[in-house]
């Protein structure tokens, strides 16, 4: 990713501004609003840009602090399609975000995804927009299912081919605190959504197989 960025600098630039517009309209975590027809839309750049980025591989390192071409620059606009009512763009994102993160930012990448997810469960009557709320920070369904996603597949993808074990060892123990007291997700009658439920045992499963 490091040399197709140095090596194609306009074209870095075009993407990160494409990107950049076709992700306005989703809104930020704590507006509270994801569940609102802004949060439905897609922007007709936003599914190529997602699958040309799919496409590209991770670097071993991590650019100099300040770079413009550092492909990390992507991560904030990737994370924010999470929130997308279309499940194929939730998927898109996450097989995105592979090829942005270099081994050395992935340990604080998948803590703060982690993170992000709710420790205790705040749902609304109506199953289609339930709202999970922790400190101020609103997720529906969709938001979390996102979020997910790109766990799973930053584990499966990226810290599956960590060549060093010891990083690896520390990645999940450090995920295995935070995912114990977020284990609300995987439990049917806490959590009525098979998707995410699947999904958050999916993440177990992946980290156990590492």
């Amino acid at each position: 990713m490091l040399a197709f960025c140095y090596r194609y600098p306009t074209l870095h630039s075009f993407l990160f501004h494409e990107l950049k517009i076709a992700t306005e309209s989703l809104l930020d975590g704590s507006s509270g609003q994801q569940g609102s027809n802004l949060a439905k839309l897609v922007h007709p750049s936003l599914c190529p840009i997602l699958i040309l980025l799919s496409r590209l591989k991770p670097s071993a390192v991590t650019s100099e602090a300040g770079d413009s071409l550092d492909p990390f620059i992507f991560l904030p606009f990737i994370r924010k399609c999470s929130v997308q009512s279309n499940f194929r763009i939730r998927i898109l994102a996450s097989r995105a975000l592979t090829g942005l993160i270099s081994n050395e930012k992935l340990p604080i990448v998948l803590l703060n995804i982690a993170s992000e997810l709710p420790c205790t469960r705040n749902v609304s009557s109506d199953a289609s927009n339930s709202i999970d709320t922790q400190n101020g920070t609103c997720h529906t369904f969709n938001s979390l299912h996102g979020m997910l996603l790109q766990l799973n597949t930053l584990l499966d993808n990226n810290c599956r081919c960590l060549a060093d074990s010891s990083k690896k060892d520390a990645i999940l123990k450090d995920l295995i605190e935070i995912l114990a007291i977020r284990s609300w997700i995987g439990k049917f009658q806490l959590c009525p959504c098979p998707i995410l439920n699947s999904c958050f045992l999916g993440v177990l499963d992946n980290m156990l197989s590492i």
